[in-house]
């Protein structure tokens, strides 16, 4: 009696041959989604340390929010 176990990558079997795309497609969309993600969180608590009072960001050190960003010379 032979016992043959035949594997087959649920990715890249033979049943499906684009899988390796969709999953590089995938994985693309989840990053950007991520990154979607981290700039929303980023946006809030910068908007969230904007509220605080004046005396509050200077104590954290926190530059203020009307402060002219300094001019670089493009030649």
């Amino acid at each position: 009696m032979t016992l043959t176990l035949i594997h087959h990558d649920t990715l890249t079997g033979p049943l499906r041959p684009h899988a390796p795309v969709v999953a590089q497609i995938a994985g693309a969309v989840q990053a950007s989604a991520a990154a979607v993600i981290a700039w929303h969180r980023n946006r809030q608590t910068l908007r969230q340390i904007e509220a605080m009072p004046a005396d509050m960001r200077k104590d954290l050190g926190w530059p203020a929010a009307d402060r002219a960003l300094p001019r670089t010379n493009k030649s």
